[in-house]
């Protein structure tokens, strides 16, 4: 009896996990300030701001007093996600989408925050981190190992992230392997100065063959290396990709590693908590809610 529970209460943390991983419906969660969706709610019609719900009709109320004031699109808006009483609503065809927040209060709609939405893997209850590899690294058909640097955005008074990066998200497909890191905030307060990558050591369960190594954080850096490497994998085997999110691969030992490598530009950290009216003062951090998170 107590081995049938046991089973049960795995199959059951198993496809709490999956579901976590996926958002239920094999496809990935994506967020901006905390508020998870479906990459596909992009893809949503535009002209929000003309229905007739209660949030279109506060939508469209705001925009016509204060679209201005706050640097957004008076029109082209969609409900990009929602998360209980907090309604996310973007503008825009590309990254970074104008960023409207909506907060339902006493049975009302109202502005609560704006800012732009930069998409973001959401895993954990957190929004994910970028990563990219150090200068003059290079891959071969055989890796298994891979040395990285993970870039935080959270606020952590200078320091790396050391003893913070969760387990990556890793999917393994034909033609790349999509690696997606988190990084869990750094308690109490912080200062917000700019703060050093921080070094991990990726264990792939298979060798990297002849696939492109991605950076999941962000549905972009899937989608143009995507492309990239059914125009180019046939020409040669050393690929050197970088594209904009940092990354190189190199097919066999004999291409030559890049001679500068694709770090990241200097950059400050930025505080990113929920998305409200104090998201561009508060110290928070991204984390959206308290997850337990599986060892398994």
């Amino acid at each position: 009896m107590f081995l049938l529970l046991s089973i049960i209460g795995l199959l059951v943390l198993g496809t709490s996990t999956t579901s976590a991983a996926t958002g239920g419906s094999g496809s990935a969660l994506y967020s901006c300030g905390g508020v998870p969706f479906h990459l596909g709610a992009l893809n949503r019609p535009r002209g929000y701001e003309r229905g007739r719900s209660p949030l279109a009709r506060a939508l469209r109320a705001f925009l016509r007093k204060s679209a201005n004031d706050v640097g957004q699109s008076s029109h082209g808006w969609f409900l990009l996600g929602r998360r209980g009483s907090v309604a996310l609503l973007a503008s825009g065809r590309r990254s970074p989408y104008g960023e409207l927040i909506f907060g339902l209060k006493h049975a009302r709609w109202t502005w609560e925050g704006s800012g732009g939405c930069a998409p973001r893997a959401y895993h954990y209850g957190l929004e994910g981190s970028k990563w990219f590899l150090p200068a003059r690294t290079k891959l071969a058909p055989s890796t298994r190992r891979v040395r990285l640097l993970v870039q935080e955005d959270n606020c952590a008074s200078g320091h790396d992230a050391r003893g913070r990066v969760l387990p990556p998200i890793i999917r393994y497909g034909t033609r790349a392997i999509t690696v997606t890191y988190f990084i869990r905030p750094a308690g109490g307060n912080q200062t917000c100065q700019g703060v050093p990558p921080t070094p991990v050591t990726l264990i792939l369960k298979q060798p990297l063959g002849h696939r492109a190594l991605l950076d999941g954080a962000t549905p972009a850096s899937s989608s143009r290396l995507s492309r990239r490497i059914d125009r180019t994998l046939h020409a040669a085997r050393g690929i050197r990709l970088c594209d904009g999110v940092r990354h190189v691969v190199h097919g066999s030992s004999t291409g030559s590693p890049s001679p500068g490598g694709c770090g990241p530009k200097p950059r400050n950290s930025r505080p990113s908590g929920p998305a409200s009216k104090a998201r561009a003062t508060s110290g928070e951090t991204r984390i959206a809610s308290r997850v337990r998170i599986s060892k398994t």
